[in-house]
This record gives C-alpha cells, structure tokens and sequence, in this order.
C-alpha cells in the first residue's frame, strides 16, 4: 500500500507540503445533526427514548505506517477519549471499521496527506458510497461531516505542545507550570507518536471551531480522558449485525413524527432487551449490542448487577433508581458543578 503520509519529525518536509494544502472548511461544533439525507442508521440512538439534545462526537483519525491513532471528543460530557497506536491494514481497516461502530462519529477530521485509500475507507464509512477520492477531498454532500486540516497541525512538536497545554480539572490545586506537565503526562502516553498527532489535531479543529462560535480564543473544555479499547471486542461487522436482527429500524407509524431519515425501533434483539429509563442507558445498551465483549471480569460484573435487580429483596431499590434516572441526561455535568 502507498503511504502518503509524512513523517512527524521532518518539518521541512510538513512545511513543504502544508503550503500545497486545501484550507480548513470548519463546521462550528454542534451542527452536524441538523441533515437528515438518508435512511437511519442502524445504530443510531436518537430516536430511543425522546431528548431536546444530540449527542456530538467528533473523531480525529491519523494513520502512519500502517498504525492507526484516534481521539474523540464528545461534545455533551466535554470528555476526551484516546485510542493508541495500533496496527490496521489496508483495504479492510478492520479496526477503523470497529471505531466507526463503537463511536457513530457526528464529524470526522483527518489530514488530505493521509493514503487515497485510507481517505476512500473514511468516506465510505460516512456516506456509505464506494466513491474513489484523492486529496484534496471535500465531498459536498459530507462537508459538514468530512473535514481536512492542514498536515502542518499534525506536526509532532506542535500537536505535543497543544496536549501540555491542556487544563484539567483533575490537576492539583496551585499547580506549578511543570506540576500541570508531570499530571498531563501520567495520563497521556506522548511517546505513541500517532496519537499525539491525532490529539494535536483534534485540539486545533475544536479550538478553530470554538473560536468561530464564541469569537474568542478559549480553550476548548476538556473535563476528562480515557483510554479506548477494543482489544476485548468481538469482530462484528455491520452486515452480520443486520443479519442476526440486532437492530432493525422502521419507518416511524406517525405521520406526524416522521421526517426524513426518522425511523423507530422494530422488532429486534434490542427493542426485546431494552428496558433502560434514559436515553444514555439507551444509548450505552445500543453500544454493548454493537460491540460484544469477551472480557470475563466485565461479564461477571453484568451478571452480578442483574442478579441485584432480579432479586425480590432489591424491587424497591431498583425501582427508585429507575426513576430517578429518567431525566439524567449528562452525568459528566452534573458531577462537576
């Protein structure tokens, strides 16, 4: 496969190629979800129980030398989410592939010096159209989706100087300049060189399209980080989901509710499970469906929680957790006010 991508220590080289690059065409955060152009995914959540929000996931990807690197931020918990450098090959992008599924990115950004065939993967993954691209790429009907920044942004020095940068609410109290490093630095591992180009350019797509919202240059917030992980995922692909009846969206019953890409849950492995009092337990359940585990200290813990609930003893309990849970939107949010 050719690699078009740029080695992150050559600046000569990023600075050479950046002056060549399309300019950013940022989408302010928060407005992807106003198109509806097709048919519901499969996975989607909005429709599982009635919220006045959308969640907002923005993905950044970088790929080099066959090792994929991606951080999400979800706009709704401010949180920051990183998946180190992992081995994906072409044509299939397996892992990519379990990304897309895991996270249903809102917005996806990526530098245009990424491989033609690793950009064609991502825009399939988008609209679902085998279309053949070459960077630049911008396709019109995904560009509120689909963004490129330049590769000077995924530089290595610059995108590690943005992660250092960051303020969290986690760092101690009164901390010096270089206590705020040594804490970045125990959560953030910045010798995966992939994902700190990846990190980096996120951080300059969010504060870019922060600024075109607020007119100002503030930082964008980040609560929380956490480390993906899909090593304990069982390989499913979308069509073996459809096939199994997983999920099997409808169009909706009312006229008056539908619209166009509006669908509502039909009879399937989910809608016979789903007895979750909130659109994030929804949300979370669609998740688990999508992206069975095999890690048995996980699977003993489900057990443990649904042998709690079915005990007679626990009814009350389990009852006045359920309601209370119904209008718990972000709990991110409210554990930080």
């Amino acid at each position: 496969m050719s690699e078009t991508g740029y080695n992150c220590t050559s600046d000569e080289q990023l600075e050479a190629r950046g002056s060549s690059e399309q300019i950013l065409r940022e989408n302010p955060v928060g407005s992807s979800n106003d198109n509806h152009d097709g048919p519901r995914n499969a996975f989607d959540t909005s429709d599982d129980i009635d919220s006045s929000s959308t969640d907002e996931t923005i993905l950044c990807l970088f790929y080099r030398k066959s090792k994929l690197a991606a951080a999400a931020y979800f706009v709704e918990t401010s949180e920051l989410h990183l998946l180190y450098d992992m081995t994906d090959l072409g044509p299939d992008f397996r892992l990519l592939n379990s990304l897309f599924l895991q996270l249903k990115p809102t917005q996806v950004v990526t530098s245009p010096s990424m491989s033609d065939l690793f950009l064609r993967k991502i825009h399939y993954l988008i609209s679902g159209e085998e279309v053949p691209i070459s960077p630049p790429v911008d396709p019109p009907s995904f560009s509120n989706k689909f963004h490129f920044i330049p590769a000077k942004e995924f530089r290595f020095s610059s995108c590690k100087r943005a992660i250092l940068e960051l303020k969290l609410p986690s760092e101690p109290e009164q901390a010096t300049e270089a206590d705020r490093h040594n804490h970045i630095l125990s959560i953030i591992n910045v010798t995966a060189t992939v994902l700190v180009s990846a990190v980096g350019g996120l951080l300059y797509f969010l504060q870019r399209s922060l600024a075109r919202l607020t007119l100002t240059s503030m930082q964008t917030p980040v609560l929380s980080v956490h480390t993906l992980s899909l090593k304990n995922l069982v390989w499913v692909d979308e069509e073996t989901i459809r096939a199994l009846q997983i999920f099997a969206p409808v169009a909706h019953p009312s006229s008056y509710k539908w619209y166009t890409g509006s669908s509502k849950e039909g009879l399937s492995v989910f809608s016979l499970l789903n007895r979750c009092h909130s659109a994030a337990g929804a949300k979370y359940m669609r998740v688990m469906l999508s992206q069975p585990i095999r890690d048995m200290d996980v699977l003993h813990t489900r057990h443990e929680v649904i042998t709690f609930c079915l005990q007679p003893l626990n009814e009350q309990v389990v009852k006045s957790l359920a309601d209370s849970i119904v209008h718990v939107k972000t709990v991110m949010k409210i554990l930080t006010q």
